[in-house]
């Protein structure tokens, strides 16, 4: 307990405050896909909250222990060329989009209700201790999507990455003010042969 030089007197510790990222999955991925990068982040002083997306994510369980399994197809990306590429974009154009908007929502939401129990958290684990005014957000593949749009519409987000993604929606057309890294394996492109394997 630290005192007051002149007086003696104890001076209160004040709890230190965690910055705070949040993680977006892939398209079909869970909360925990990522976990030895958020181990890391947390080993280095950060809250980290990851999300299950209800009917995206490949599953997800409520508190109420209801479980519920992605409703979206495995895989929409046609690689094995451009104009595969291009091809799938177009033809799931509507889902990716409706996807796009639900999960930015998801992670608002989320900070909403973190921005909350940081205010007052009835177990009294997270009272104070969130730095709100400290957050980022991250997320592989699709998820990096999200990451982007989230910062585009939300400025409490005040830094984002994006892992092996392709960026759709407003925020490919627009980009974002804050800082933003993309991180992409530098891997070659797969032969055709090995696309169809």
């Amino acid at each position: 307990m630290r005192t007051h030089a002149a007086a003696g007197v104890p001076l209160a510790r004040t709890p230190p405050r965690f910055p705070v990222l949040i993680f977006s999955p892939g398209w079909n991925g869970c909360r925990n896909q990522n976990t030895f990068q958020i181990e890391e982040l947390v080993s280095h002083g950060f809250v980290v909250v990851g999300l299950d997306h209800p009917y995206s994510s490949a599953v997800t369980t409520f508190p109420d222990g209801k479980t519920v399994q992605s409703t979206l197809a495995d895989h929409w990306m046609d690689f094995s060329s451009d104009e595969a590429f291009e091809a799938s974009l177009r033809t799931h154009d509507t889902q990716r989009t409706s996807q796009l908007q639900i999960r930015t929502a998801d992670v608002r939401f989320v900070l909403d209700e973190l921005e909350r129990l940081d205010q007052y958290d009835a177990a009294g684990l997270l009272t104070g201790r969130l730095d709100t005014a400290r957050v980022g957000i991250f997320g592989h593949s699709f998820g990096g999507a999200v990451a982007a749009e989230a910062c585009l519409l939300d400025s409490r987000f005040r830094a984002g990455i994006a892992l092996d993604s392709v960026l759709f929606g407003e925020s490919a057309k627009e980009g974002v003010a804050q800082p933003f890294l993309f991180m992409d394996s530098d891997s070659p492109d797969p032969t055709e042969s090995e696309n169809r394997s």
